[in-house]
Formats: C-alpha cells, sequence, structure tokens
C-alpha cells in the first residue's frame, strides 16, 4: 500500500496522479479533510483509463476515514473510492477530544457511541456504493471488539499477526447471520478465519 510518507522530496503530495503511475495493488490517501484531492484523483484515474484503452490495471484509490469530518463527507467521497479504511487510533482521537497518547483513547473507546455511530454511517455510505471497508489501528485487533466491528458490516480487520489467533476466533465467535458467507480473506482470497 502507498501512503504519502512514500513521496520522494519532489513530488506533490496532492497528487495522486504520480502515485498511481507507480506499479502497486493500492494507493491509500489523501489525508484526511482532502476531498477534494480525492476527487481529483479519481477523475485523473478515470482520464488515464480511458486515454491508455484500460490496458493497464491502474491501483485502488482508498480513503482514509479518520476524523468525524471525514465520516461526515463518507457518502461523497465513497463516490469516488475504491475502498475505505477506518482509522481508529485517530477516529477515536477526533471524535471524543483526546489525545491518542491518552489512557482514555485506549482502543476499546471504539465502542463509545459516537465512534460506532460515525464507523456506522461510514460503512453504510461504502456498501451503498458498493466498496468495501476496512479498519485499521489498534481497535482492529481487539477481540472484545470483534462482534461490534463485524455487525456494523466491517469488511476488513488490519491486525498485527500476534493478534490475528485472538481475532480469528473472535470473528468465528461472533455469531452474526452470513459471516459464514462473508469470512474474512487475505489479498489472495483466501480464508484467514
Amino acid at each position: 500500500m502507498i501512503t504519502h510518507s512514500d513521496h520522494g522530496p519532489d513530488s506533490d503530495p496532492d497528487d495522486p496522479l504520480a502515485i498511481i503511475l507507480r506499479p502497486s495493488s493500492e494507493y491509500l490517501g489523501p489525508p484526511p479533510g482532502r476531498y477534494e484531492a480525492i476527487r481529483r484523483g479519481a477523475v485523473r484515474r478515470r482520464l488515464l483509463r480511458a486515454a491508455t484503452g484500460s490496458v493497464r490495471v491502474l491501483p485502488q484509490l482508498g480513503a482514509m476515514i479518520e476524523t468525524p469530518a471525514g465520516a461526515r463527507r463518507s457518502t461523497e467521497l465513497a463516490l469516488h473510492a475504491d475502498f475505505f479504511s477506518i482509522g481508529t487510533n485517530d477516529l477515536v482521537a477526533t471524535t471524543l477530544g483526546l489525545d491518542r497518547d491518552q489512557p482514555e483513547a485506549s482502543p476499546l473507546s471504539a465502542a463509545e457511541p459516537a465512534v460506532v455511530e460515525l464507523m456506522r454511517r461510514t460503512v453504510e455510505s461504502a456498501h451503498a456504493a458498493g466498496i468495501t471497508v476496512e479498519v485499521c489501528g489498534e481497535a482492529a485487533g481487539e477481540p472484545e471488539l470483534t462482534s461490534l466491528l463485524v455487525g456494523l458490516g466491517v469488511d476488513e480487520l488490519s491486525v498485527s499477526p500476534a493478534r490475528l489467533d485472538a481475532i480469528r476466533d473472535a470473528v468465528r465467535r461472533s455469531g452474526e447471520p452470513g459471516d459464514e458467507l462473508r469470512q474474512p480473506r487475505d489479498r489472495s482470497g483466501g480464508v484467514v478465519a
């Protein structure tokens, strides 16, 4: 996955086209609050695809949802993105007015009603537009939150390898209808839970 930190010193961090031309499967960005940059990047991708006759496979364009403003604009963003990634660390901190380093900003704070409502809104917007939603951040690796995230309709959980077995078990135990049909999958399509 490509993020803004992968840009060279001469590249424009607001120009997704330069990144899109790099060989990669996904591009996640630009940062929260940069709706216009996402829209421009999506338009440029469509133009590039039309100009090349779709011969070249272009990477997917994803949008990070890390702020309440990003979640509130998720319906608009979903029209231009290929997937969403909910960054729970920042979403919790910005929604609850906390510093990420405060103990109150624990991963379990993602279960606070205000945060849950923003995640629900994001998932509904994404699915209405036919795109997937992944959750990254510490909350994705908390088994106590797995049932909540699966229940919201999240499609993927990005977790550290050390947490994978616990999350697999929590997904199996979540008991949400249809889980057997939407088992978490790795990038090659293999079932991971």
